[in-house]
């Protein structure tokens, strides 16, 4: 079996890491993105739902900025961004995340 060595840094020890656990630690990030998309087009899903029963009428609604919140929300619920006032996110945690995608574009 190969072998990947990583420094651990100002102790000049080393550490085996097999490449195999790499492919498992990989597998299983691909796995957490797969989930995220499958909960986003659910939530979609049920959105688009909702629209076509005549539940909630679709100018009415606006989904949270972060790219992985699946929270669909009326403008007055949405937090809108203290700089420019362009973006709205369901929570402040929601902000937090996307503010270094954010950041380019907030003016």
């Amino acid at each position: 079996m190969k072998k990947w060595v990583r420094d651990l840094g100002s102790t000049g020890e080393q550490c085996p890491i097999s490449y195999e656990f790499l492919n498992y630690l990989g597998n299983m990030l691909d796995l957490q993105a797969s989930l995220e998309t499958r909960k986003i087009n659910a939530s979609i899903n049920r959105h688009n739902e909702k629209i076509a029963n005549g539940t909630i009428h679709e100018s009415f609604t606006f989904s949270c900025s972060f790219s992985f919140c699946e929270k669909i929300l009326r403008k007055r619920e949405l937090k809108f961004c203290g700089r420019c006032r362009l973006v709205g996110y369901c929570s402040k945690e929601c902000q937090t995340k996307d503010w270094l995608k954010h950041r380019p574009n907030c003016k």
